[in-house]
This record gives structure tokens, C-alpha cells and sequence, in this order.
């Protein structure tokens, strides 16, 4: 297993990967936490005479520390090709290495959740969720980039103008659970607000898309949304930001009501009205549309590009 902390696992993947003599070695980018194992394996596999592509999730993380650049043009540095989820971090890794050679392939979306989906009320049923009441999720890791706390806020609001959606909050908190409690407590939400605060099984992922209305993607750092693929899937309506609606495909933009990061006023309007007059599910309008297919025959196209 490769463990960023024992080198001696990077030199077992390097050997391991060159044994099957791949055409293209596509490494996942995402954090910096990996970027000196990858430089090493993609070194080590260039020295080979192996092709390394970077399939890229982000380029800098979303809370950028001092040493993220150094460490990202160490990593990326290694990369032949690239593949970007949109075209703003195309653009942001162009201003890091304006000769890359970049490839733009939205985000596909996770279908493979929505094979076998419980009802409504079977899956609240399983939340202990009221059957009649208007349910928001926010799916994954809980992060300060995230948005969360102005999801709270806006709750406040909505309160005040007499408004008492239920809030679930499904995912590991990488921070403390306290500074939301203290929202929570401020406002008054105690009764409205759910944590599932650990690592949610894919066998669990339908029933909170399933028991939800609306998927709440407040994010204020980065450019696309794996919670919002699965939404879509499941033909929720989602409330998001312009950053992530920018890596939606245009195809399902017709779901997406965008409101400006860090506006609590602006995301209580927003839910108000998704309350008020609620979107239906629907099934896909473009089944070819982000689809996984499209970045496999990108990747291929890659290849046969570096046979020529």
C-alpha cells in the first residue's frame, strides 16, 4: 500500500506499475499531501520510458498554505499531459506551466449510486427523518471551505420569517463539530439540524439522496462538486455557487440555483423559494452528457497522440 510517509512504498508501486508496461501512467492530483511520493513514482516511471499524466481534481488545494505552490510545481513538474475538470483550472495550472499540454473533461457523473434507490419514505424512515418535512443535505468531507456555517446562518433567516426546513449534515468533520454547535445554539436550530459526522459507506450514499430534497453545495473554494454529480443522478435540484456551477455540465444547468459565496441573505431567499415551488425529480435530459465514457476516450486519444 503506498504511504506518503514510508518511501519504501514508492519505490514498491513505481516497481509494481512498470511491471505491466502501461502505455500511460494517469496519476490522480488533489492535495499536496502526495506530492513528494508522486514526484518520485513519476520520475522513477519516466526514467523508464513511461508516459505520466495528471488527471487534476485541483490544482492548489482550496485553503492554499505557504508551501502548496513550492510542493504542486515539484509534483506537476513530472506531468506530460493533463486533464482538467474545467476550464478554470486549465487556466490556473497554465499560470503555474504555460506550456502544459491540457485536456478539459467535466466532471462525470456518479451514476453508479442511483442503480437501486429506496423511496422517499423508506430512506427517512431509515434516517428517523419526518416524513413532512422539507429536507436539505450536505454531503462529504466538512471543511471551512464548505460553507456550512453560512448554511446555518441562512437557516437563522429562515426561521425568522417563519420558515423551519430540516438541515442534514452527512459527512467526517475535519474540524471541530463546536463552532457549529455555536450557530446551532445562536439561532436556536437544534431541532432542525442533523450531523452523521464519520465516513458515509457507498452503500449508504442513496438513502440521504433519496430522503433529500435539495442538495446544499455552498463551496467557496473549488471548482467542482462529487456531492453535486451524485444530486444530479438523482435528479435533485441543487443550490450552489458560481464556482462549482461553472463545473456542472451546461446540460443540467437548468437544476441549479447559483448564489454568490458568503451571501447567508441570498441562500435564505434561495431555499425560501425551493421550498415554496419545489423542482420535480427528472431523469437525465442529455444521457451522454458528462459521462464516464467521454474521459475514457480522452485518455485513450492522449495515447495514441504520444504514438505518433
Amino acid at each position: 500500500m503506498l504511504d506518503p510517509l514510508k518511501p519504501w512504498t514508492w519505490y514498491k508501486t513505481a516497481k509494481y506499475i512498470a511491471r505491466f508496461h502501461p502505455d500511460l501512467v494517469l496519476i490522480q492530483w488533489w492535495t499536496t499531501v502526495w506530492a513528494i511520493p508522486f514526484t518520485w513514482i513519476s520520475w522513477y516511471l519516466r526514467k523508464t520510458s513511461m508516459r505520466v499524466a495528471y488527471l487534476i481534481h485541483n490544482v492548489l488545494p482550496h485553503e492554499i498554505q505557504p508551501w502548496d505552490l513550492p510542493l504542486t510545481k515539484l509534483a506537476l513538474r513530472q506531468g506530460q499531459a493533463f486533464i482538467t475538470q474545467t476550464e478554470s483550472e486549465k487556466d490556473r495550472l497554465l499560470g503555474i506551466y504555460p506550456k502544459a499540454k491540457i485536456y478539459v473533461n467535466p466532471h462525470p457523473l456518479y451514476r453508479i449510486f442511483s442503480h437501486s434507490i429506496p423511496s422517499k419514505t423508506e430512506a427517512r424512515a431509515l434516517l428517523d427523518i419526518p416524513s413532512d418535512v422539507y429536507l436539505l443535505l450536505s454531503f462529504g468531507i466538512v471543511r471551512p471551505y464548505k460553507g456550512i456555517k453560512q448554511v446555518l446562518e441562512a437557516l437563522g433567516k429562515l426561521k425568522s420569517w417563519g420558515l423551519r426546513p430540516c438541515y442534514f449534515i452527512a459527512g467526517e468533520f475535519w474540524e471541530d463539530e463546536v463552532t457549529y454547535k455555536r450557530i446551532i445554539y445562536q439561532y436556536q436550530l437544534a431541532d432542525q439540524v442533523r450531523f452523521e459526522n464519520r465516513y458515509i459507506l457507498n452503500e449508504e450514499v442513496p438513502i440521504f439522496f433519496s430522503a433529500a430534497d435539495l442538495l446544499i453545495a455552498m463551496y467557496e473554494g473549488g471548482t467542482q462538486s462529487g456531492a453535486a454529480t451524485i444530486a444530479l443522478d438523482f435528479g435533485l435540484p441543487i443550490i450552489t455557487t458560481p464556482r462549482i456551477a461553472t463545473g456542472i455540465d451546461k446540460a443540467y444547468q437548468h437544476r441549479l440555483t447559483v448564489v454568490p459565496s458568503g451571501e447567508s441573505a441570498s441562500l435564505a431567499s434561495a431555499i425560501k423559494s425551493s421550498m415554496e415551488q419545489p423542482q420535480q425529480s427528472e431523469e437525465f435530459s442529455n444521457p451522454t452528457a458528462a459521462d464516464w465514457s467521454n474521459l475514457v476516450e480522452l485518455i485513450v486519444q492522449i495515447v495514441r497522440e504520444a504514438e505518433v
